[in-house]
């Protein structure tokens, strides 16, 4: 889960400024705010546009999520044309 990783996440970011950031199993849900994600102490010049596609519900479930965090210098957009229900195991 990403909530736990906090300081971890401020260690990569602040050690190598990375312009992307992937994250799998983040077992997010929609009530969790994106601007909760990123540790508090991260210089405003070092913040992230937040991507991600939520469980829509944890009960029951193992896992899931992803997220993708990307410098605001880099033009991103998502693409909902690839959103699907589907789950592959």
């Amino acid at each position: 889960s990403i909530t736990n990783k906090g300081t971890e996440l401020y260690n990569i970011i602040e050690s190598s400024l990375p312009d992307i950031i992937i994250g799998t199993e983040s077992h997010l849900d929609p009530n969790y705010n994106s601007a909760e994600i990123l540790p508090h102490g991260i210089p405003p010049e070092h913040q992230y546009n937040t991507y991600r596609k939520d469980l829509k519900e944890l009960i029951n479930k193992n896992g899931g999520g992803v997220i993708i965090l990307v410098r605001p210098d880099i033009k991103a957009d998502e693409c909902n044309d690839l959103n699907t229900d589907c789950e592959i195991k």
